[in-house]
């Protein structure tokens, strides 16, 4: 199924332009359980995952995506797997947060970033953290699926569908998390009860800067001197 994914991906990379983003942020929070799975690398204390509860959060920075509109499907998509597009790689998205028997893993969504919808199809939010230095290789990634999906959307007026994604006739059973680290591997595959999707409010502008003690100086400087030549002007003028 992720072969075929970012296949398609792939394809729709040579074949669509990319548009200017909008400057808004998304979060994306997801908790269930995990249907089967083990914990190889030792992320979540070891041993089976089947039956232990989990939660997901992550934001994308939608300001610093490349958005593709095939016209069957619409991508938000950033990281070096994307090296291929025609101009700067488009950045990291945002991180993420893995959460099973109460441990935390972070995501880096250094690699591969997604938000991905179909027509008629699924959606899809997808995170990849990937790290080769030598031997040491880190896989991390978390796939979250619905459908049968929310149609295509113009990221410049996107607006994240409201409510459970996982409810009003929509299903969310194909989700999963793995991880590689130096050969040992962990594997969920989750059970989605509920994935929610929040347009988060842009922040406030920084306040201007405080001009430093010697900027001071200087203008308290500069009115000296204005002053001295005015009053000079005036002695001159009633001489």
């Amino acid at each position: 199924m992720k072969v075929r994914v970012l296949g398609a991906v792939a394809a729709l990379l040579l074949a669509a332009p990319a548009t200017e983003a909008a400057a808004k942020s998304i979060k994306i929070d997801a908790v269930g359980t995990v249907q089967f799975g083990s914990d190889g690398v030792g992320l979540f204390g070891g041993g089976s995952l089947a039956g232990a509860a989990f939660s997901f959060t992550a934001t994308l920075d939608l300001t610093n995506a490349a958005y593709l509109n095939s016209g069957f499907r619409t991508d938000i998509l950033g990281g070096d797997a994307y090296a291929y597009l025609p101009g700067p790689t488009p950045p990291s998205l945002g991180n993420a947060v893995m959460t099973i028997k109460g441990i935390d893993t972070t995501i880096v969504a250094n690699w591969n970033t997604t938000l991905t919808a179909f027509a008629g199809g699924f959606d899809q939010q997808h995170f990849q953290q990937r790290f080769l230095p030598g031997a040491e290789d880190v896989i991390k990634a978390v796939t979250l699926m619905e459908q049968p999906g929310f149609g295509l959307f113009d990221l410049a007026t996107y607006t994240p569908p409201s409510g459970n994604l996982c409810a009003g006739g929509h299903v969310c059973n194909s989700s999963n998390f793995q991880a590689e680290v130096a050969g040992f591997s962990t594997f969920a595959q989750l059970n989605p009860t509920s994935i929610t999707m929040t347009e988060l409010a842009p922040p406030p502008p920084p306040p201007p800067p405080i001009p430093e003690p010697g900027t001071w100086a200087l203008m308290i400087g500069g009115f000296g001197l204005a002053g001295g030549a005015l009053r000079r002007r005036r002695q001159t003028a009633t001489a």
